[in-house]
Parts: C-alpha cells; structure tokens; sequence
C-alpha cells in the first residue's frame, strides 16, 4: 500500500472516530451484491480486511435476511451465496420477517448506528442513503477495496419508534402553546368561536355601522334644524347693519334739527 493511500485512510478512521465513535476492533456489515463482487474477482476477505484498516483487527458479518436474498438469485450466485454462509451471522435489528438485504442494511444501522458498523456494499442506492448517516462504506473498485471517505452532506438521523411515539405525545402540547398545527387544545379556538368574535378595531381604522330608517328621520331633522339656524344667522347679520345705519340717520336728523332751529332763532333775535 501506497504511504498516501495510508495516510488517507488513517485520517479517515480518525475522523469516524470522532464523530461516529467507531475504532478497533472494526465490525464489517457486507450484504449480497458486495459478496457477489468479492466471489467474482476471488477476494480474501479475511486478509484484505485487516490490511485495508492498517492492520486493525477486523471481522465481517452478515444477516440472515441478506442470505436468504441471495439464495433466491440461482446458480449464478451460487460462490456468493458459499461465501456468505461461511460468514458469521448477527441478529436483524428489525421485526416482522425478513427484507430485502438494502432494508435490512438500513434498518441494522437504524439511527445512530449504535453497533457500530462498517458497511461492505457494492449497490449504489444503497451507497447514497448510508453517506447520508455517515456510515463508513467500503466497496471494491479496481481489484481491490477501497474505504470511503466521510462524506460532507449533513447528516441525517432516523428516529426510533419509541423517540416517534415520544413525539407524538409530545404534539397537543407543542399546539397548546401556540406551535405546529393540528386539532384543537388548550389555548386554541375552533373556527366557530372566531367566526363569533367581533373584528378588532385598529387605531385610526373607519369602521362603518348600519344605520336604521328611524336614525335617517333624525338626521335629515337635524340637518333641516341647522340650515334655519343658519339661515336665521345671516338675517341677523343682515338686520343688524341696516338697523345701525337708521340709528346714525336719525342723529343726523336731529343734529340737522337743532341746527336749523337755532338759526331760526338767531334770526328772529336780529
């Protein structure tokens, strides 16, 4: 092996370490298309294992669901199917009979993963759901084995049935207080009671309200009241000037009366 090629699988056994916590001895989970594979090109697995993981203990297992799957594909898988009941074989962490070999791959790393297993596999849907677990995945390619470096897509998390059965206890009182959305709880309500609440009125919003014939009768009085009134005002203010001017009219008669008698005086006098 290549000093870069051991270099690269060292960091990445590390970084699994860390983030997955797998590290020796290493338990390698290969399902049917991987034996198939390992058969054809008359792979060593108990030699190439350990050497691939940098000389790490290592044993590779399968389930029964896998061999089983494989029994059912005929003669042209008879070497895969040898190699696979020499295989050790562990308990499904699934109930309700066997599956596929993908689901029970899925299924056997549920979750976090928690055995911690490496994942031998040639199938390539089943490649793509494992990166999204950040499963380590070993495949070959060329001849050979390869490990997989983590890959970089986030990480998603298939919850258990308990963790689901949580949840949904959990839900009315999330819409309780005032999250998600579902039927009604405390603190909800029905869209009966909303539709019977007045609508809020906001500042400075008009709001308009049916006027009845009785309210119209009033109104239409109190307009005709405030046009006399406003008409008797202008009357008044047209009164009083005239009123004004016959008062001054008069003075001046009086004044021009008294002139005119006392020159009638002054004359008799003379």
């Amino acid at each position: 092996m290549k000093v870069t090629k051991q270099k690269s699988i060292k960091k990445t056994l590390t970084q699994f370490r860390f983030k997955n916590n797998i590290k020796p001895p290493y338990t390698i989970l290969a399902d049917g298309p991987f034996f198939a594979e390992a058969a054809r090109i008359k792979c060593n697995l108990k030699e190439e294992f350990p050497k691939l993981l940098l000389g790490n203990k290592a044993s590779y297992v399968t389930t029964r669901c896998i061999i089983e799957e494989i029994s059912k594909l005929g003669k042209e898988y008879e070497q895969a199917r040898l190699l696979a009941r020499k295989t050790k074989k562990v308990k499904c962490r699934h109930t309700g009979g066997d599956l596929d070999g993908r689901t029970c791959v899925v299924r056997n790393v549920h979750g976090t993963n928690p055995l911690h297993y490496l994942v031998a596999t040639q199938d390539p849907d089943l490649i793509r759901e494992l990166r999204k677990r950040h499963v380590p995945i070993l495949h070959i390619s060329h001849g050979g084995l390869h490990l997989e470096k983590p890959s970089t897509s986030k990480k998603i998390v298939e919850k258990d049935e308990d963790e689901d059965e949580v949840n949904k206890a959990e839900a009315p009182k999330k819409i309780a207080k005032g999250g998600g959305s579902g039927d009604k709880t405390i603190g909800q309500k029905s869209e009966v009671e909303r539709e019977e609440e007045p609508p809020l009125e906001l500042e400075g919003q008009i709001t308009t309200t049916p006027i009845s014939a009785d309210d119209e009768e009033e109104e239409s009085q109190n307009e005709s009241m405030e046009e006399k009134k406003s008409a008797e005002d202008s009357l008044v203010g047209i009164t009083k000037p005239s009123k004004l001017a016959e008062a001054k009219q008069k003075k001046k008669t009086r004044r021009a009366g008294k002139k005119k008698g006392k020159t009638s005086v002054s004359e008799d006098s003379k």
